[in-house]
């Protein structure tokens, strides 16, 4: 298993899905630890506010494999009590 599957699997929540803030990184690495993922459905990818066409097309390989996926929208420092 790598680093980033490790990663992956420790931000698992107590109802067995995983939330993947991608800011970042080997875009390739994210796509095919999802195609391995058996249930595709269970994981939401946050990716970041971009208008890069890029970006966008990262956005729509992973909805196409069946994962949730939202961009994030402004800066999370913006929100009141929240920690980097």
């Amino acid at each position: 298993m790598t680093t980033l599957q490790h990663q992956l699997l420790a931000r698992g929540t107590s109802e067995g899905s995983v939330v993947v803030d991608w800011r970042e990184g080997d875009q390739d690495s994210l796509i095919e630890w999802l195609k391995a993922s058996p249930e595709k459905q269970r994981i939401h990818v946050i990716l970041p506010r971009s208008l890069h066409p890029e970006m966008r097309f990262f956005h729509l390989r992973l909805q196409s494999l069946g994962c949730t996926v939202t961009r994030r929208f402004g800066f999370i420092s913006e929100v009141p009590g929240a920690h980097p």
